[in-house]
């Protein structure tokens, strides 16, 4: 525990919150999902695959009392498995959020502007082939439980929708949008709290 006081001691002193303001909140967090899913429909049959992914991001925002507005960015790897078919995506997301604290839980709501995946070895489980970006929005609601001022436990449920994929603007006659549901358990890492301490 002291290590970790020390390295975030040596955080502020060379990018000082303070000089800029005492509500600006910078968060990392990792995490990833087991139970995930993402479909489509295809000439009037319907496909679904299980997704799994390890992801990690930043969270930056400006505190007014419990309330908190500000950025989400994050990264991974993703797996989509369709009977014996797997293929592995890389993704990231842009998305903005409104937040507020009840006592130790965290309540979050984001939209996703940019949502983002590249088929980097396809396996035929879904629309596109290798080196294809797929392109979308969505939103999510998260909880995150405090376990300590420095470390929080986090639940995001995210509903993603891809429009576009390789340049082909979806729905077609053909193909619908590409539907993802998250379900993502992580941690993160709430660097103002150790900081100020």
């Amino acid at each position: 525990m002291f290590f970790i006081k020390v390295i975030f001691f040596l955080f502020n002193i060379l990018f000082p919150l303070e000089v800029f303001s005492q509500n600006i909140h910078i968060e990392p967090f990792a995490g990833g999902q087991i139970l995930g899913t993402s479909s489509f429909t295809a000439n009037g049959a319907n496909y679904s695959s299980k997704v799994t992914d390890i992801t990690g991001g930043l969270r930056l925002a400006l505190s007014e009392g419990s309330l908190s507005f500000g950025a989400e960015g994050y990264f991974g790897k993703e797996k989509s498995i369709r009977y014996e078919l797997e293929e592995t995506l890389h993704k990231y997301n842009i998305g903005v959020f409104l937040s507020f604290i009840n006592n130790n839980l965290v309540y979050r709501f984001t939209y996703y502007l940019s949502s983002n995946k590249l088929i980097k070895v396809d396996g035929n489980v879904g629309l596109g082939d290798i080196d294809d970006q797929m392109k979308g929005s969505g939103a999510g609601f998260g909880i995150g439980y405090k376990i300590w001022s420095f470390l929080q436990f986090n639940y995001d449920f995210r509903y993603i929708v891809y429009h576009e994929v390789d340049g082909l603007e979806l729905p077609t006659n053909t193909y619908s949008a590409v539907k993802d549901i998250e379900f993502s358990f992580g941690l993160s890492f709430p660097l103002s709290a150790l900081t100020q301490n």
